[in-house]
């Protein structure tokens, strides 16, 4: 899901678009943060494990490059007038 306002559309001019994707980088970095700690956390021997968790971590941080890329391509197609 694109970030969108609160009537769902999706960003439309470069602004909007560069935006969402500082947006998007934020969360992935802070996705990014939050593996680690939970990388450096896990003790199998102590039952500390975080396998589940981190899986959908990255899940989402592979979601939101998906996004991120898709509204670099969408500000390609918008600087290069390709788009309405």
């Amino acid at each position: 899901m694109l970030p969108s306002d609160a009537a769902g559309s999706s960003p439309e001019n470069t602004a909007e678009c560069e935006a969402a994707i500082l947006l998007l980088e934020k969360r992935k970095q802070d996705i990014e943060a939050r593996v680690r700690e939970l990388r450096t956390a896990e003790d199998i021997r102590a039952g500390r494990i975080y396998a589940a968790e981190i899986f959908n971590l990255l899940q989402e941080k592979h979601r939101l490059e998906t996004e991120a890329l898709v509204l670099r391509n969408r500000l390609k197609r918008l600087h290069y007038g390709q788009e309405k």
